[in-house]
């Protein structure tokens, strides 16, 4: 088995969010996102979602790896998935690797 990264590893708390928290921060920082409102401000007082988080970076990395051709178990290790269910919903299929499939059957 792989050891994990020691600093990251110490984030990773059940309960707490501290690494996603820094994510945000980094987020703020160079501009990608607002500073978040606080809990019970806004829509229905619900906090707001964003479409860049540290999920979606998870969601990113599962696909690039996948793409790139890297073997199931070692995408769903490095991911920490629990089985290759779970890695496929993390895993998403642009137009051109569509098309790129179509263009891979043989002409009739």
């Amino acid at each position: 088995m792989i050891r994990k990264h020691p600093f990251t590893l110490a984030l990773l708390r059940p309960g707490s969010a501290p690494l996603a928290k820094q994510f945000v921060a980094l987020l703020i920082a160079v501009g990608l996102r607002l500073k978040p409102q606080p809990a019970g401000v806004g829509r229905g007082g619900r906090r707001q979602q964003s479409e860049i988080s540290l999920h979606c970076l998870r969601h990113s990395a599962v696909t690039f790896l996948k793409h790139a051709g890297v073997p199931q178990a070692v995408v769903e290790e490095l991911a920490g998935h629990s089985s290759a269910v779970v890695s496929r919903a993390y895993t998403h299929t642009s137009e051109s690797q569509l098309l790129k499939g179509l263009e891979s059957l043989p002409a009739l």
